[in-house]
């Protein structure tokens, strides 16, 4: 993912969000981290996928 970034971003985003940022970022472009969707799913398939990620709500 590209991020693009001003005079705002640069004065109000912390080093340490801007790091993480780009970790993340790098692990979406190399496949380490997926983002998967719901349509086309059934609805058992979405209750699933809320289920597992309920402990990071």
């Amino acid at each position: 993912m590209d991020w693009y970034t001003n005079d705002t971003y640069d004065k109000l985003v912390t080093g340490e969000i801007k790091d993480q940022w780009e970790k993340a970022s790098e692990a979406l472009k190399n496949g380490e981290i997926t983002v998967s969707t719901a349509i086309g799913a059934t609805q058992e398939e979405i209750d699933a996928k809320k289920a597992e990620a309920a402990p990071y709500q």
